[in-house]
């Protein structure tokens, strides 16, 4: 049951909140009007970000050992102190975590 709850709350978010921040931002002409460039483009960049995020929920599941998630891991941590040869450790995943990362 928890699990029909977590697909329904995905499907709301996607399909009527997003929807409609879409619809409001670029379909209505006065907010079109006072929204700028960059407010849109925000706007796209966050909900590709967001698409492409649930998106790795699928590639994840494939990887059930933990491998996939340990590997990112280090690939932070190496971000974050300032480690070479962090590349290596997301150089075999999957392009989907790929372009996630880079927005």
């Amino acid at each position: 049951m928890a699990n029909l709850d977590c697909w329904w709350s995905i499907w709301n978010c996607v399909f009527y909140r997003h929807g409609n921040l879409d619809h409001s931002r670029f379909g209505n002409e006065r907010v079109n009007a006072t929204s700028s460039f960059w407010d849109k483009s925000i706007l796209l960049t966050l909900l590709c970000s967001w698409y492409l995020g649930l998106l790795s929920i699928f590639q994840s599941a494939q990887h059930m050992g933990g491998s996939s998630m340990v590997e990112l891991a280090h690939w932070a941590q190496k971000l974050v102190t300032f480690q070479g040869g962090a590349v290596e450790h997301i150089a075999h995943e999957h392009y989907v975590f790929k372009l996630h990362i880079v927005l």
